[in-house]
């Protein structure tokens, strides 16, 4: 099994480029496999240089970036890509400005914005449920697979609204759009670390754009993801940086701390987040704020080998059955991962927490304990690993039906197995609850330094990129949509999707350090019960009594 791509080290840093989008029609990018989310190395990065014939800027590689590295962006660079502003007191002020929903509809214009017009209702889950010792609870729902796309990708969304074939039906009008457009004159500037194939993407999207709003101008800021956090927080204290910043939903929290973010709920109206999968909203919410909306979303999944193990398996009962039945000759059935990295997310799709909302452990519970008999079971299931490899090594030989791993390997996995070979399965049910993972966004911030017009625009855009066809182009180079109308032409997209639908929110609240404090003391208690023979509930019970002494003495630390 691999590492969470936050524990990856950065890739390394290049030269900052400046882009200006001009209108014009961009060369649809073709199919790139998922690229890395949060801490994995992207793909070379791209500059956009404009044909002295056409004029329209297209993506080429910049060998002379991924050569002649910088610790940051030359302040040049940066200067030219940022507002010329004085130096601002420490203090953020906001101007409140009408609800945004999306760009809206101009009186005077018969065109309107193809904004979204569904709202989620979450997959039911499936059962019947395995028994355990465990109190019951309220049975869980049941997963209906989501409907597959074939064909054609239907082209970007224009002046005269949605086309081609809808995933799915609507269900109700979109949410009233603000009184006007974007005002004539405003601008958009974004930075962010997407490779070439991404930033390709994202121009063909803002040409989308701007033939709706023709007078909205947009600026492209490529910044390596290893300086990017700095480099933002940076030019944000000075009132400067870009009015949209494209990141790890990790750093909202400090970002708005130091108010250098804006809180969206005054600007975002309910029926608009009811179309985003929750595992991926939450990684925007902080102290009753949203501080960012996710573009896309990463994490931990359930892999299978179609050509070891034909069908998925619905409740854990049948993963085991299933399992046994393909073990033989050299070929094992599942390769479960026991460590807390990979498995302590079933405690909340059990039913539970893993810690509560100040911090604190709370998995010293019944569902601590059923996450155990969990655990247990995965022997019965077939081979089990601890913080290591192997599953995944075994799993690209073709040796076994299941594993635990995350998105982030989609493309390797495609490489050594084929396309047609690999699934993503929804997380079966285990007791009255189900199986789960952790779930990460890559999100979209909005500058608390962007007012007025500019605002405007960017809350236009905002809404623009989560638009369902939008989110389906997004989907063609890598990304996991986070809109759950959303249906990719990639079914392992689409299934990954299904799967979080019932992952959970990794989070964002808590300081990294004291994230990996729960790591060590849950692996130990894991250690504790299967290597040292110790009763789960006594197991449980010191690894929280570690945790809070440990965060008692953090919260007396000057």
């Amino acid at each position: 099994s691999s590492a969470s791509p936050s524990a990856q080290p950065y890739p390394a840093s290049g030269t900052a480029i400046l882009i200006t989008i001009t209108p014009g029609a961009y060369p649809q990018p073709s199919y790139q496999a998922p690229t890395s989310p949060t801490g994995i190395a992207y793909p070379p990065a791209a500059t956009l240089i404009a044909s002295p014939t056409t004029g329209i800027s297209t993506p080429t590689l910049n060998p002379s970036m991924v050569a002649t590295a910088v610790k940051s962006p030359t302040q040049s660079a940066l200067a030219s890509a940022t507002k010329t502003q004085t130096s601002p007191p420490r203090t953020a002020t906001y101007t409140a400005i009408p609800q945004y929903p999306g760009p809206g509809v101009n009186p005077t214009v018969t065109s309107h914005y193809p904004g979204p017009i569904i709202t989620n209702t979450p997959l039911p889950y499936p059962g019947p449920a395995t028994p355990t010792r465990q109190p019951t609870r309220t049975p869980a729902r049941s997963v209906t697979p989501a409907p597959s796309q074939s064909g054609t990708l239907p082209p970007l969304p224009s002046p005269t609204g949605r086309t081609g074939t809808p995933g799915a039906s609507p269900t109700e009008l979109p949410p009233k759009p603000p009184l006007s457009p974007p005002p004539p004159g405003s601008s958009v500037t974004i930075w962010y670390s997407w490779g070439s194939s991404e930033a390709a993407e994202l121009q063909s999207i803002i040409q989308s754009f701007q033939r709706i709003y023709p007078d909205v101008t947009f600026s492209l800021l490529y910044v390596p993801l290893d300086v990017l956090h700095d480099t933002y927080q940076e030019a944000a204290y000075l009132r400067n940086g870009p009015d949209l910043l494209l990141g790890p939903a990790n750093w909202g929290p400090k970002f708005f701390d130091e108010e250098l973010v804006t809180d969206l709920n005054p600007y975002v109206p309910p029926d608009f987040l009811a179309s985003i999968n929750p595992a991926a909203l939450t990684s925007g919410k902080y102290q009753q704020s949203l501080i960012s909306l996710p573009l896309s979303q990463h994490g931990m999944v359930i892999f299978r080998n179609t050509a070891v193990m034909e069908t998925a398996p619905i409740t854990f009962e049948e993963l085991k059955a299933s399992s046994l039945q393909v073990t033989h000759g050299g070929i094992v059935g599942s390769y479960l991962e026991r460590g807390s990295l990979f498995s302590a997310a079933n405690i909340i799709g059990l039913g539970g927490s893993v810690m509560d909302e100040h911090g604190y452990p709370a998995f010293n519970s019944q569902f601590g304990l059923e996450w155990f008999d969990l655990l247990t079971d995965y022997d019965a299931a077939g081979a089990v690993t601890f913080n290591t490899n192997w599953d995944l090594d075994m799993f690209k030989r073709g040796k076994v039906g299941l594993i635990i791993d995350g998105t982030w390997n989609i493309s390797l996995l495609t490489q050594f197995i084929g396309t047609d070979n690999l699934a993503i399965d929804p997380w079966p049910t285990y007791g009255t609850g189900h199986m789960s993972g952790w779930v990460e966004s890559d999100s979209v911030f909005l500058n608390s330094s962007t007012t007025g017009d500019d605002r405007s625009a960017s809350l236009a855009f905002v809404g623009y990129l989560l638009d369902p066809n939008v989110q389906m182009h997004l989907a063609e180079v890598g990304h996991i949509p986070s809109v759950s109308a959303t249906i990719p032409r990639d079914p392992l997209i689409q299934q990954a999707m299904q799967a979080f639908s019932y992952g959970s929110a990794y989070p964002i609240t808590i300081d990294q350090s004291l994230l990996n404090l729960y790591q060590k003391e849950l692996d130990k208690a894991i250690q504790n019960v299967f290597v040292n023979g110790a009763a789960p509930n006594e197991a449980l019970k010191t690894a929280s009594d570690n945790l809070v002494i440990q965060l008692n003495k953090m919260q007396t630390l000057p």
